[in-house]
This record gives C-alpha cells, sequence and structure tokens, in this order.
C-alpha cells in the first residue's frame, strides 16, 4: 500500500510581505531636519503600508497607506517618504510621564490602562507613542491620560479631537 502526500502549491501560499525601512524627514525650517526610519510594507508602485508607530512624524499613523520614491541625491541613497495616499483610522498621541523617575510604577499603571482601553504603545521610561485604532474612545484616552498626570501631544491628527464628539477635526 503506497501512501500519498498531498503536495502544496507555492502558488496558493500566501506571500511574505516585503518589508523594508523608509526615511521620513521631520523639518520644521527652524531646526535641523531630523530623519526618522520606519519599517514599511511594500504594496507595489511606489506605494507603501506603514509597519511602526510614529515617534517623530506628524500626520501619519501606523498602517497608513503611503508613497515613497527613491532618493539618491545623498551619499547613502534610500527610500524617502513623499506623501499620505490612504488614512486606515488610527491615529497617534505621543505622551511623557513627568514623575517616571519618581514613581515608575504610575508609568505602568497608566499604560495598563490605556491597554485596557485597546491603545497600542511602543516606547518606555518617560516616553511613549500610542496608537489609536479606529474604534478607540478619543475622549476616554484623553481623560485616562490626564488622570495620569501624561503631557500628551496629538501628532495625527493634529488638531486632536473635537470637544463636541471625541472625534477627530
Amino acid at each position: 500500500m503506497t501512501r500519498q502526500t498531498k503536495k502544496s502549491n507555492p502558488a496558493k501560499q500566501p506571500k511574505e510581505p516585503q518589508l523594508t525601512k523608509v526615511a521620513f524627514t521631520l523639518d520644521d525650517g527652524e531646526n535641523e531636519p531630523m530623519v526618522e526610519t520606519m519599517w514599511a510594507e511594500k504594496l507595489g508602485r511606489s506605494r507603501y503600508r506603514l509597519l511602526n508607530f510614529p515617534a517623530f512624524q506628524y500626520d501619519i499613523s501606523y498602517e497608513d497607506i503611503f508613497e515613497a520614491k527613491p532618493d539618491s541625491s545623498s551619499a547613502y541613497p534610500r527610500l524617502c517618504f513623499t506623501r499620505v495616499l490612504e488614512k486606515c483610522g488610527n491615529r497617534t498621541i505621543r505622551i511623557f510621564f513627568e514623575r517616571h523617575a519618581e514613581d515608575p510604577d504610575a508609568t505602568t499603571a497608566a499604560i495598563d490602562a490605556l491597554t485596557n482601553l485597546e491603545c497600542q504603545y511602543s516606547g518606555g521610561g518617560a516616553i511613549f507613542t500610542l496608537n489609536l485604532p479606529p474604534a478607540c474612545s478619543w475622549d476616554a484616552v484623553v481623560a485616562c491620560l490626564e488622570a495620569h498626570g501624561a503631557l500628551y501631544e496629538f501628532a495625527d491628527p493634529k488638531s486632536g479631537p473635537d470637544p463636541g464628539d471625541g472625534e477627530p477635526s
């Protein structure tokens, strides 16, 4: 008796995402430009999906679709962000815990509370980048940040929530 094994069809297997680093330049016109490099999934035809929570960049969030083009003008050629093409609905807030050195347990409690609100984060110590998925309430997150004494900055959208409905304006 011979046993037959089913061969997998490589064409039907899911493709591994093509990951690449993309340079994002933050230039406020007053200070030296700063470059943040983040991971992105290549989607094709200069389109990419952001796979990091931006630590410094404004107006882009995790999973947004953006355009990037090669920049060969520098000594170190790299792929550079040009513009956002599609917003995914995620939002970004940067937070700072002033009293972290004196009370690191309070920072941990705040991060735990934010995670319970369905937020995701990157960072550590006193500084974090917070990702708010579309279903996450601005009002609840802001109330939590204020209850824990955190300083915060709306990075995407920069305007933050509209006081009337808790949604970004």
